[in-house]
């Protein structure tokens, strides 16, 4: 019994250290290509809106967003060495399925907001997130 006790608290330690490692660095939110005001849109192109988006170890930078509803957005998410946790992103409520990274590679999602309000995207695991705001 006392075996168990000390594989749960091993385990315990284990999940909050990861907690604390995998935090990103900075938790402030940051939009690309808006200058230091997160608070404007994305640019647009050809009726399209586009995101960029590191993905590392630490988390993803920047963490935050602001797009239309109703117009397609374009996010391309470059993986500079992210661990097994940041390596594969997901959106509930704005897509249904996980986008996959690769190591040194820039993958490209593609969805339509329909309904404005704030949306959480994370790692798989739930651990490392940012925001993307529908207006």
């Amino acid at each position: 019994m006392n075996k168990l006790y000390i594989a749960s608290f091993i385990l315990a330690g284990a999940m909050i250290t990861s907690a604390l490692i995998f935090k990103p660095a900075s938790s402030q939110n940051a939009a690309i290509n808006t200058g230091d005001n997160p608070s404007q849109p994305m640019p647009e192109t050809k009726n399209e809106q586009v995101i960029k988006m590191n993905a590392s170890a630490s988390g993803y930078s920047p963490n935050y967003f602001k797009v239309k509803a109703g117009m397609p957005v374009s996010w391309e998410i470059t993986d500079i060495g992210t661990s097994g946790c940041t390596n594969a992103v997901v959106a509930q409520g704005l897509f249904s399925d996980r986008v996959n990274l690769e190591s040194g590679q820039t993958v490209v999602k593609k969805f339509t907001p329909t309904k404005p309000g704030k949306y959480q995207f994370s790692c798989w695991m739930g651990m490392v997130t940012g925001t993307i705001e529908v207006i």
